[in-house]
């Protein structure tokens, strides 16, 4: 029995070795991915790569584009309408903010919501969470300031793009590790300090030195 349990272990040793590396390669091969290391029982999240309306290389420019730029905590949650492309389903994640200040543009008083990514179902594959590149998570109970715009004219509004959302604690912006330069030059500035570059953009835009981006494929 010795002998035969001795000529076990290899062949036992060899399909622990194979089966080790089959499953780090599935695992590199996955799309999906939560680099956050709070536990395994956190979501998967699938990072996709996307092209965004408009991106800014100023802060004037993106409070002029802005539908309204306002301060407030995410109170909740909800799932929106849902689109379908071939054989991917796309359903959007509805976030309700209550507002705290509006900092320029268009003035906004008690709650907003405002569209982003959500989730999405792959031919009919287990439905995951999703995010473009560069986006930040925001969920409830989240605090920051916010880049809004109505791409749909339809009273819903969207993060103007991935430079949209700063979240905050207490008087400092977080550092979400975003690698836009004007992302990381605000991110470096205090709330206050934030919110008073705000303030003298729009002084800016009324005094007329500043314009507004036009949103792809329309006239002025």
């Amino acid at each position: 029995m010795r002998n035969l349990a001795a000529g076990r272990r290899p062949a036992i040793a060899s399909l622990l070795l194979l089966a080790t590396i089959a499953l780090l390669v599935l695992v590199n091969s996955i799309g999906v991915n939560n680099r956050s290391h709070r536990g395994h029982h956190e979501p998967k999240v699938a990072i996709l790569d996307g092209a965004y309306a408009f991106h800014f290389d100023n802060l004037p420019e993106m409070v002029a584009t802005s539908a309204t730029v306002v301060r407030g905590t995410v109170v909740g949650t909800a799932r929106g309408k849902v689109i379908d492309e071939d054989e991917v389903a796309y359903t959007r994640k509805v976030l309700l903010i209550q507002v705290v200040k509006t900092l320029a543009g268009q003035p906004i008083s008690g709650q907003v919501t405002v569209e982003t990514a959500g989730w999405r179902q792959v031919d009919g594959e287990a439905e995951t969470e999703f995010r473009l590149v560069d986006e930040i998570p925001v969920s409830t109970g989240a605090s920051g300031i916010f880049f809004l715009y109505d791409f749909e004219h339809v009273g819903h509004y969207g993060f103007i793009d991935d430079q949209g959302a700063f979240l905050v604690n207490g008087a400092e912006v977080q550092d979400s590790r975003r690698t836009d330069s004007l992302v990381r030059a605000l991110e470096a500035r205090t709330v206050a300090e934030l919110e008073a570059l705000i303030e003298q953009a729009e002084a800016a835009i009324r005094r007329g030195e500043v314009r507004a981006k036009t949103y792809p494929g329309t006239n002025g």
